[in-house]
């Protein structure tokens, strides 16, 4: 019924009268230092029930599901929701998504170099999971038991036990427990390496730093509270390193494009709307500004490495819905490496 809910508030969300739809950032909206997104400001009043009623326009563009929701009886509702939201005339849609973003930072901070090099090589991080929780052979994986995988994985890296999984993918917490236990034997240095170190720094300094430099305090920390502070720091790092590196990716696109409108920050990837015509000029542009590496000497959890993060290109001149990949380069490169051997 929430999500119910939520997607009925999308549909009904007023618009700004000049057909636009907004929202409004907040930088520090979260504790991870990820940038969250509420709707925008300004607004009107309207009488409902014979009562005057403030409303606000726009929405928060984060909230607009890109997946389906789980209905009654295996239904699946709110897929087609961005249909609504169509590029001005003379526009299209761009948009660029981290690959396995937060699991290659989490495998850096666990020094789980065999899981990265997997990934680097252009394999799916979230099919591998998939086949330590299921024991299957990765060609037998379906695309439900990936997602498994995909939470599963997430899930681990953040400290969540079977009983956090389980109204996430709508299981027991039994099963889920299963789930967890699977995935830790086969990637232990998640538990061993970066969240006892993570760990190890709240019960000291009570800090931690990203490797952009952002710093937060556990002030809060106690050994009642224990629990509840490890998870958030656990979550720190490989978030919030994330969201600053794709902020400093878009920085560096304003100023090779400044007639590209960034529309949207998720996160791990930018939404943006550039004429039409631009698409390979644009593309370049967000090859330079992704070929960025993160250094972790200055993290606190120090490597003596530094990491990149591919992104996959989508675009579309009809809606936000029906988006279309423009350019895999780490796919392409993995093709190419094939057909010369």
């Amino acid at each position: 019924f929430v999500k119910i809910h939520i997607m009925l508030n999308l549909i009904e969300t007023p618009y700004h009268y000049d057909g636009r739809m907004r929202t409004h950032y907040i930088l520090a909206g979260t504790k991870t230092a990820r940038t969250s997104t509420a709707q925008a400001v300004g607004g009107f009043i309207k009488l409902v029930n014979k009562r005057i009623k403030a409303c606000k326009f726009g929405t928060a563009f984060q909230k607009i599901p890109r997946r389906p929701f789980d209905g009654f009886e295996s239904d699946k509702f709110g897929e087609d929701i961005r249909k609504m939201f169509i590029p001005t005339p003379g526009y299209e849609f761009f948009a660029l998504d981290g690959k396995n973003a937060e699991g290659r930072v989490v495998c850096v901070l666990a020094k789980d170099w065999e899981t990265l090099e997997y990934i680097e090589s252009g394999n799916d991080l979230h099919t591998l999971t998939a086949s330590w929780i299921y024991q299957k052979s990765l060609e037998k994986i379906s695309p439900e038991e990936r997602d498994m995988g995909k939470r599963a994985r997430h899930a681990g890296n953040l400290g969540q036990s079977g009983a956090g999984l389980s109204p996430q993918v709508g299981k027991s917490i039994s099963y889920c427990n299963d789930v967890m236990r699977r995935f830790h034997k086969n990637a232990p240095n998640v538990q061993s390496i970066f969240q006892k170190g993570v760990e190890n720094l709240i019960k000291g300094p009570c800090s931690l730093t990203n490797p952009f430099g952002r710093r937060r305090d556990f002030l809060s920390y106690s050994k009642q509270k224990e629990y509840d502070v490890f998870k958030e720091a656990y979550s720190f790092l490989p978030q919030g390193t994330v969201s600053d590196h794709f902020k400093q990716v878009s920085l560096d696109i304003a100023k090779e494009a400044p007639w590209a409108y960034q529309l949207m920050e998720a996160h791990d990837g930018l939404l943006y709307e550039i004429p039409i015509g631009c698409r390979e000029e644009f593309k370049n542009i967000v090859l330079k500004a992704t070929s960025r590496k993160i250094n972790f000497s200055e993290c606190s959890l120090e490597r003596d490495f530094e990491l990149h993060i591919p992104v996959k290109m989508e675009v579309s001149e009809t809606n936000w819905f029906e988006m279309k990949t423009y350019a895999d380069p780490e796919k392409e490169k993995l093709s190419s490496v094939m057909s010369l051997k």
